[in-house]
């Protein structure tokens, strides 16, 4: 059984409780990460207090999942709403295609993405898509040592929040190198509601992060991206698949 991480403030046992609780359901033993508190972070403005938060207890459950021997690990948030399905998936890395490092669990709004042509199941039924795109949300994924490694080194470089860089192709250089795919239906549903992260964003803060938000996505390459994007979606390379959390 592949290790898994739950990511928790230490002022938030009700979500500890809630996450245990559905784990112990499942039989999936787990290990707390103790998140970093947005309300200790200065940042330099391009994201939020509690995004670099978030970003930095994202890694250090990735350190602690490098602190093992095992291929790969369940990455969680505490907020996250698990399905049956999950376990089926954590036994084994037998199933990831070849090129596989990175593989997005989760949904936060059921809705339909821009998601690649089927590349694999896994054990529990679900279709392994490529992001085309972007896909919000890091709130379950599972990732290999390789990419960790990646991600960790990454931080030193990249300032933007977690689900960005791991999930988003037009922003991120390393989603791009690491290629997420994507389980359709979700195994994770994040609801997103009473977010630490959303409640540290002021207003100041938010005016930085769009401005940061227009200088990403306006260079050439980016640009260029999203048109390359859509035109694979005429040719039916590219799919617009809803993506639904299976329960």
């Amino acid at each position: 059984m592949l290790p898994a991480y739950v990511i928790n403030l230490d002022r938030r046992p009700d979500r500890w409780a809630t996450i245990s609780e559905q784990c112990s359901h499942l039989g999936i033993q787990v290990t707390r990460i103790s998140a970093i508190d947005a309300e200790g972070i200065i940042t330099a403005g391009h994201i939020s207090a509690g995004e670099e938060a978030c970003l930095q207890s994202h890694c250090a459950a990735l350190q602690e999942f490098l602190k093992t021997r095992a291929p790969a690990a369940l990455i969680l948030e505490d907020d996250a709403e698990l399905s049956s399905a999950l376990p089926k998936v954590l036994r084994s890395t037998s199933w990831w295609p070849d090129d596989a490092r990175l593989i997005k669990l989760d949904v936060v709004k059921e809705k339909h993405r821009l998601l690649g042509r089927i590349e694999g199941t896994n054990p529990a039924g679900n279709e392994l898509r490529r992001i085309a795109m972007a896909h919000a949300g890091a709130a379950g994924y599972l990732i290999d040592r390789a990419a960790a490694e990646l991600i960790l080194s990454a931080r030193q470089d990249m300032l933007m929040p977690i689900d960005l860089l791991l999930f988003h192709l037009v922003k991120s250089p390393y989603a791009r190198l690491l290629k997420p795919l994507q389980a359709v239906p979700a195994l994770v549903r994040h609801s997103g509601e009473g977010s630490d992260i959303a409640a540290s964003r002021t207003k100041a803060t938010q005016r930085i992060f769009r401005k940061r938000h227009r200088q990403l996505v306006g260079t050439w390459f980016e640009r260029s991206w999203r048109m390359r994007t859509w035109c694979r979606w005429l040719v039916g390379r590219v799919q617009k698949v809803e993506v639904r959390f299976w329960a």
